[in-house]
C-alpha cells in the first residue's frame, strides 16, 4: 500500500512538472519555431491509471496481485484534425506472486515499463468532444526479482486503444482511454495480455488554424506645414449689360356697321402673343367709328369695340394692367365717309405698344 501511495505521489509530481514545463515553452513557442518546423502541431501530456495482467495469478499460487497503479509521460503531432503520431514513456507498476517452488516458498516481484508508439485516429462527436483510437506496439522492459533469481524480459508488445477526448480550452484537453497490450511479456515471466486503464491531460502548444498576420505598426501622419500664398486681389470691371429696346409695334381691327363684334386676325394673334411673353409692355387700345348717327351714339360704339379687343386680348393672356382702353369716336376719322370703302376704315379699333426696354 505504502509503494501505491509512494506510486501515485510520484506520477502526480511528475505530471504536474510536464504540463507547467510545457505552458511556460509554449509561452515562448513562437520565438522557438524554425521558418520549416511547425511547433503549434505538437502536444504533450501525462496520464495515470491502472494496469492488469492475464492470467498470472495461477491456481498453484498462494497469493497474487495482478495489477497496479500506472503512469505515463507521451507527446505527439497532429497532421490533420483527424490523424496524429504518438510516443511515450510507461511504468506499468508492480505485480507479486508467492508459490511453492521445489517443496520450497518463492515469493516474486514483477516490475516493468514501456515505450509506446502509436498512430492515433480522432473522429469529433461534438465541438469539444472526440472519440479516438490507437494502433501501435510498446516496446516492454520488465523484471523479476524472486527468492531464488532475477530474470529480465523484453520485447514487442502489440497495442490497441480506445478513448475518449474532451478540449477543456483551445490548448488543454482530457482524456480517458483503454489499452489492450497484446503478449505483454513471457507467458511464464508475467503472464499473458495486458490491460492498461488511464486518465490523463494533454497540452497543444497551439492549434491548427493558422494565425492572422500580425498587423502593422500604425504610421501617425506627419503634418505638413504649408505657407500660406498671399494672392493680389484682382479688380475685375463691371461689365456693362446694355439694354434691349423693343420698338414699338401697332395693329388694327375692323368692324362691321354699328357692330362691336371681334373680328379675329393674323395681326392681333401675333400682337396678343407679344404682349404676353412681355409683361412690361404697355398698349392703348382705341375705339373708332364713322360718322354716321350722332356724335354721343358713336362715342359709345366705339368704346364697345375698344372694350371688345381689350377682352380678347386678356383671353389670349395678356394682363389687364398691361392695356389702356378709350374712345374718340368719329372725331378723329382716318378717311372721309364719302365711300362705303373709307366708312369700313374709319370702323375700327388701333392697338398702339410702346417701345419698352428689357
Amino acid at each position: 500500500m505504502t509503494k501505491h501511495l509512494f506510486s501515485l505521489g510520484l506520477t502526480t509530481t511528475f505530471v504536474s512538472g510536464v504540463l507547467l514545463a510545457t505552458s511556460s515553452f509554449a509561452a515562448h513557442s513562437e520565438e522557438a519555431q524554425a521558418d520549416n518546423f511547425n511547433f503549434n502541431n505538437w502536444y504533450v501530456g501525462g496520464e495515470f491509471g491502472r494496469k492488469r495482467q492475464d492470467d498470472l495469478c495461477k491456481k498453484s499460487l498462494s497469493s497474487c496481485d495482478s495489477s497496479d497503479n500506472a503512469w505515463s509521460v507521451f507527446f505527439g503531432y497532429e497532421f490533420s484534425k483527424h490523424w496524429a503520431l504518438e510516443g511515450g514513456y510507461t511504468d506499468l507498476g508492480e505485480y507479486s506472486t508467492t508459490g511453492l517452488v521445489n517443496g520450497l516458498t518463492n515469493h516474486a516481484v514483477t516490475s516493468m515499463t514501456g515505450l509506446e508508439f502509436a498512430g492515433v485516429f480522432r473522429m469529433p462527436l461534438t465541438e469539444q468532444a472526440g472519440l479516438f483510437t490507437k494502433l501501435g506496439a510498446m516496446y516492454y522492459d520488465g523484471e523479476e526479482k524472486n527468492s531464488i533469481a532475477k530474470f529480465d524480459d523484453k520485447g514487442w508488445s502489440a497495442l490497441f486503444g480506445l478513448g475518449l477526448s474532451y478540449d477543456f480550452t483551445q490548448n488543454l484537453q482530457g482524456r480517458v482511454e483503454y489499452n489492450f497490450l497484446h503478449d505483454l511479456g513471457d507467458s511464464e515471466f508475467a503472464g499473458d495480455h495486458g490491460h492498461l486503464t488511464t486518465l490523463g491531460l494533454a497540452y497543444r502548444f497551439g492549434s491548427n488554424a493558422k494565425k492572422a498576420p500580425r498587423a502593422p505598426a500604425p504610421v501617425t501622419p506627419v503634418a505638413k506645414v504649408v505657407e500660406p500664398v498671399v494672392v493680389a486681389p484682382v479688380e475685375v470691371a463691371p461689365v456693362e449689360v446694355a439694354p434691349v429696346v423693343v420698338p414699338a409695334v401697332n395693329a388694327f381691327a375692323l368692324f362691321d356697321f354699328d357692330k362691336s363684334a371681334v373680328k379675329e386676325t393674323q395681326a392681333l394673334k401675333d400682337l396678343a402673343a407679344h404682349l404676353a411673353a412681355n409683361p412690361q409692355a404697355q398698349a392703348a387700345v382705341t375705339g373708332y367709328t364713322d360718322s354716321q348717327g350722332s356724335k354721343e351714339y358713336n362715342e359709345k360704339l366705339a368704346l364697345r369695340r375698344a372694350n371688345a379687343i381689350a377682352k380678347y386680348l386678356t383671353a389670349n393672356g395678356v394682363n389687364a394692367s398691361q392695356l389702356t382702353v378709350k374712345s374718340v369716336g368719329e372725331t378723329d376719322l382716318f378717311a372721309s365717309n364719302a365711300t362705303i370703302a373709307e366708312r369700313l376704315n374709319n370702323r375700327r379699333v388701333t392697338i398702339d405698344v410702346a417701345e419698352f426696354t428689357k
